[in-house]
């Protein structure tokens, strides 16, 4: 199944979404690739302003705690 028509008409397979879910384990990416993808995930959820521990809340990921929550300047 595929997740997208629009993606798979560009060329998106499966085995390459698993690849991306998993990009920081993959010898598919380079360490410059995978800063990038980290830089651009921490990018996006402070746009939406997502703060730590507001999705998936029951597990220890997500943004690192702001300097006011740790009470530091």
């Amino acid at each position: 199944m595929q997740r997208s028509v629009q993606a798979g008409r560009k060329g998106l397979t499966e085995d390459k979404y698993d690849d991306l879910l998993h990009f920081a384990d993959s010898p598919k990416f380079t360490e410059r690739e995978k800063v990038a993808l980290t830089l651009g995930q921490q990018r996006w959820i402070k746009t939406l302003g997502i703060g730590h521990h507001e999705v998936l809340a029951d597990t220890s990921v997500g943004l690192a705690p702001s300097v006011e929550a740790r009470g530091g300047t």
